[in-house]
């Protein structure tokens, strides 16, 4: 037996104890551990993102981009091409993913906290005084 084998069956066996460890570790080591940190970041450039989204929302990164392909690569409201990287959105009561988003619209959504009425509302605002498609009407 290896000694990351014997390592990894101790921390199955004492999960506690190898929190309370590892916590020990960082806490002493919080220079160290900056610079391990930094330099894995450094050299996964590419699966930063990849593991967050999949932490986060659940999502690989094959379903990720199966859904943007759907997609056509354009904003699910807006239909706008990406340009960077879409965000995922997602209900917030249900933590169910719903569709691939620009920032601009993710905080749209976001800050009318997914209240349709909100929404509603927002709209009949924007006609009440004469707006169309976020351009002033020529006179």
């Amino acid at each position: 037996m290896t000694e990351a084998e014997r390592s990894k069956r101790w921390r199955t066996k004492h999960p506690d104890r190898a929190r309370a460890a590892t916590k020990k570790w960082r806490e002493t080591h919080s220079e160290e551990k900056k610079v391990i940190n930094k330099a894995w970041v450094q050299s996964h450039r590419d699966r930063g993102h990849v593991a967050f989204r999949k932490w986060l929302y659940g999502m690989t990164d094959e379903e990720f981009q199966a859904k943007r392909q759907e997609q056509d690569n354009r904003c699910d409201i807006c239909q706008e091409v990406f340009v960077k990287t879409p965000c995922v959105d997602h209900d917030h009561a249900t933590n169910k993913n719903r569709g691939l988003l620009c920032r601009f619209c993710n905080l749209v959504l976001g800050n009318a906290h997914d209240n349709i009425l909100v929404l509603e509302r927002s709209v009949q605002y924007l006609r009440k005084y004469g707006e169309s498609n976020g351009r002033r009407e020529e006179n």
